[in-house]
């Protein structure tokens, strides 16, 4: 099974993390980029994609919300596993637009999830290693 990781923005730091989760709960086939290095064709072969990007600020989130269009219409059959960054307390992001993005072309999000930031959109502590466990139980439910 092949996973992609994409991030966007300040959100590298999540991605990474999520990489190493799924790595160390038994994924050897994982691949962790920027949004600007996938290509249409890397969406078409995979079996789960990692979609994420910052919620913050008025185009926060507008590269990832392409690459979630782009994968809609090229009929990605890969279930998609959803998060962002937001300021600790919002109530909804980037990760909330995108499941609409994804359910809307009846594409399975199997998960979705956020981290905290603070005030200078800096992770609150412990953000990063929480995201290194959601990825270690992404690759445990996601088999």
């Amino acid at each position: 099974m092949k996973a992609l990781v994409v991030y966007e923005g300040n959100t590298e730091k999540i991605g990474q993390a999520i990489c190493s989760g799924l790595k160390q709960g038994g994924w050897t086939d994982v691949a962790c980029k920027a949004v600007g290095s996938v290509s249409p064709s890397e969406l078409a072969n995979v079996d789960f994609l990692v979609l994420g990007g910052p919620s913050n600020g008025f185009l926060a989130g507008r590269k990832i919300t392409g690459l979630a269009k782009k994968a809609v219409g090229g009929n990605s059959k890969a279930r998609t596993v959803l998060f962002d960054t937001r300021m600790a307390g919002e109530q909804s992001g980037l990760s909330e637009k995108l499941a609409a993005i994804m359910k809307g072309a009846n594409l399975d999000v199997a998960s979705r999830t956020y981290f905290s930031t603070g005030p200078g959109k800096e992770l609150l502590a412990g953000e990063e290693s929480m995201a290194v466990v959601f990825g270690r139980n992404l690759a445990g439910s996601l088999k």
